[in-house]
């Protein structure tokens, strides 16, 4: 039933004048939907966007409530697998603390998703649209593929985990950690349900297995994983001399010190809440508006 109802929003000559003034116009004002129309609506409007290129569409409503809502709507129509939700961060700006790994992880996967040109329809909140994150282009940049007989040296591969955001603990029990016992490196990757453990001889990775968190026993061999950063600001990247300007201003003018943003720049631990203020640091203006282009949007208000 949902795939006809599908079918006669594609066919409908309304849809046809709306692609037709996205093409022109750049934009467009649809109204009168009830129900469940705005789903299907954003549905057909994905199918056309494909057709054009390998295309994501971006929904965006008022508040979390109706933007949960809306994605299970469409996530109804299309499957779990076209459908990704972006939140809002959980925590008050500039505030010292992270927030929720699981927030930070459907942000960074859908963006990790989108750079690598997944076809799907990301839903969103305007507050969502507020916050700052990275700029296209450096989530799959500092991403990494791990492969089985890969070299790569064995401290650098921890020390730029570190740089990355991982929290190193005794054992990983949850996403965004990694723990090392002589020459294997546990991590919990972001994107995926369970965690890896990765063995080195030298310089050399031996083999990928995935681990119980609740027994730390081995379950399966594996080729490659991937491994995404745990959130979206990255002292993995370095600070360029105009970051570091930026930085003595602020030191100076605000007389305050920023000594553990320069250590975690150096590879040292990341301090609690590093996302809320590197921001605010280094002038960052993107958003996830940066990553779509205008007729790739639609924003659904009552």
């Amino acid at each position: 039933m949902l795939k006809l109802i599908l079918t006669s929003f594609r066919r409908h000559p309304s849809l046809s004048a709306l692609l037709s003034s996205l093409h022109t116009e750049r934009h467009a004002l649809v109204h009168g939907l009830g129900g469940s129309s705005s789903a299907f609506l954003a549905s057909a409007l994905l199918d056309s966007a494909s057709h054009h290129g390998n295309r994501s569409i971006l929904a965006v409503l008022p508040s979390e409530e109706e933007a949960l809502a809306f994605h299970d709507d469409v996530e109804g129509v299309l499957g779990t697998e076209r459908v990704l939700f972006f939140p809002e961060r959980d925590i008050a700006p500039y505030e010292p603390v992270d927030s929720h790994f699981e927030v930070r992880s459907r942000r960074v996967e859908a963006i990790d998703s989108i750079e690598r040109g997944w076809n799907g329809l990301v839903v969103a909140t305007v507050g969502a649209l507020h916050d700052p994150t990275a700029p296209p282009g450096l989530i799959n940049l500092v991403s990494l593929d791990v492969r089985k007989g890969g070299r790569v040296s064995f401290d650098e591969f921890v020390r730029s985990l570190a740089g990355r955001g991982f929290k190193r603990q005794n054992a990983v029990s949850a996403a965004g950690q990694m723990a090392v016992r002589g020459g294997i490196v546990d991590v919990f990757p972001f994107g995926g349900e369970i965690p890896y453990r990765i063995e080195f001889w030298g310089d050399e990775i031996e083999s990928i297995r995935s681990f119980s968190t609740s027994t730390q026993r081995s379950l399966e061999n594996v080729d490659m994983i991937r491994i995404i950063p745990p959130d979206e600001c990255i002292t993995e990247a370095g600070i360029d001399p105009v970051d570091d300007r930026r930085m003595q201003r602020i030191e100076r003018d605000a007389g305050i010190s920023l000594e553990r943003l320069r250590k975690a720049f150096a590879g040292g631990d990341r301090p609690n809440g590093v996302e809320q203020y590197l921001h605010v640091v280094f002038g960052s203006k993107a958003s996830l508006l940066s990553y779509f282009a205008p007729s790739d949007i639609v924003m659904l208000f009552d």
